[in-house]
């Protein structure tokens, strides 16, 4: 798939040329991320040297509807549907391995999250999360995904290791995206989106940062609440 305006490709596991699906276990040599209940978000955590798109973002928050994000926020569904991705309107600046109605909340819920942070990785693992789904557990189903930053080439791989269940049924429109968006929303690539769930057990799936970056317009408001606030553009 691909490019995009800024020059964004990706590739999955059955491609000839694609990368090899290997699950990185994190959960010994990991921190496991506590606060996530049901659409909610925790955070931030620290990162650097990662570029995406046109940032070096030295930040990130961790949303329980399955995704990571380098500006706080929370992406919830509306009846369990869940944007396109990119989308001018919001939200944005986010990587979305399995955007869903997912939950981390109640105490026999199984999920856990980790994540981990040394030399050329940057991994977080949703491990086991179950869908929300109205009953006596207020869950069903469990799903094994995780997104790995590569310091060494600038590609972020998603990985999926377990999917059985499906959200509530009740529910039917357009309930998973997966893919990458800039924080405009005015760049992005969309692997998947769809009311079904696609075959992606033991697969990976890898966004490979451009070897030429395309000029882009990439540039927005995040706050400003002080009138003698100034700043410059460099090249």
């Amino acid at each position: 798939g691909g490019p995009d305006g800024f020059g964004y490709t990706f590739k999955n596991s059955s491609h000839a040329s694609g990368p090899s699906y290997n699950w990185f276990d994190i959960s010994v040599i990991g921190t496991q991320v506590t606060g996530l209940s049901d659409d909610n978000f925790v955070g931030p955590f620290p990162m650097s040297g990662f570029p995406y798109y046109t940032n070096n973002p030295t930040q990130f928050w961790i949303g329980s509807n399955g995704f990571i994000s380098f500006v706080p926020m929370n992406i919830a569904s509306t009846a369990a549907s869940f944007p396109a991705i990119p989308a001018v309107g919001g939200p944005n600046n986010f990587i979305a391995p399995f955007l869903s109605d997912l939950t981390l909340n109640g105490g026999t819920n199984p999920g856990r999250v980790y994540r981990y942070d040394a030399g050329d990785t940057i991994c977080v693992s949703f491990v086991d999360v179950p869908f929300w789904v109205n009953n006596a557990n207020q869950f069903g189903g469990s799903n094994s995904f995780q997104i790995i930053l590569n310091r060494a080439d600038s590609s972020i791989t998603y990985n999926y290791l377990k999917q059985t269940g499906a959200p509530d049924p009740v529910y039917v429109n357009n309930y998973i995206s997966i893919g990458i968006e800039n924080s405009t929303g005015n760049e992005g690539l969309q692997y998947y989106r769809g009311a079904s769930i696609p075959s992606i057990i033991n697969t990976a799936v890898k966004f490979s940062y451009p070897a030429v970056v395309q000029p882009i317009t990439d540039a927005a408001v995040h706050w400003v609440d002080n009138d003698r606030s100034a700043g410059k553009f460099v090249p």
